[in-house]
């Protein structure tokens, strides 16, 4: 899975640009000057208009250009993820704004987790097909008839995380978030500034 992503980021940036940014963190750590290179452009005081919002980074002024994607890769154990980490895996969904789910697995199967009820972790099994329809518009839709459930503790200790980030707003969250993640539970997710 993590190697699928590190392509699907590569082919993005070659091909697709123009339409959506993608940024991969490959080591567990959120960069914050990444973030900003990714998403935003550097303005100049007298660039900035009146009603323009904009992020002040290491005494520069950006503003948000273009939304996109962002993958953070972490391992949290040699084989099972480890107690520490256990509870933090949950935060993903309640804690971390715009997720849009986290790939990782188990005894070498893939699965892509979407959600949580109570204790369970809510899972899709990519490896089962499913119909394609179009909608009114002839754009390819599909709804996920099987989903199943796991809990924490049988996941592998590797796993990478996916977040939306559309506007300065969602930017300034994730922000947010990742102050809160590195806080309460170091070595989660980094953060480095």
């Amino acid at each position: 899975s993590i190697k699928m992503i590190s392509c699907f980021v590569k082919i993005n940036k070659t091909f697709f640009n123009d339409y959506i940014r993608m940024i991969y963190f490959n080591d567990g750590t959120v960069y914050k000057k990444q973030l900003f290179s990714t998403f935003c452009k550097k303005k100049q005081n007298e660039e900035i208009t009146k009603n323009e919002k904009f992020l002040e980074f290491n005494s520069e002024k950006y503003i948000f250009d273009k939304g996109g994607l962002i993958f953070i890769t972490v391992k949290l154990g040699v084989r099972k993820i480890e107690s520490y980490y256990r509870e933090m895996i949950p935060k993903l969904f309640i804690n971390l704004h715009n997720n849009i789910g986290f790939v990782s697995g188990k005894k070498k199967r893939a699965f892509y987790f979407i959600g949580l009820i109570g204790d369970k972790l809510i899972f899709a099994d990519p490896h089962l097909n499913q119909k394609i329809d179009e909608d009114e518009q002839n754009f390819p839709t599909y709804i996920v008839n099987d989903l199943f459930l796991m809990s924490v503790k049988e996941l592998s200790s590797e796993m990478t995380v996916g977040v939306a980030i559309f506007s300065l707003e969602e930017l300034e969250q994730f922000l947010l978030d990742m102050e809160w993640f590195s806080q309460i539970c170091p070595g989660f997710i980094g953060y480095a500034k």
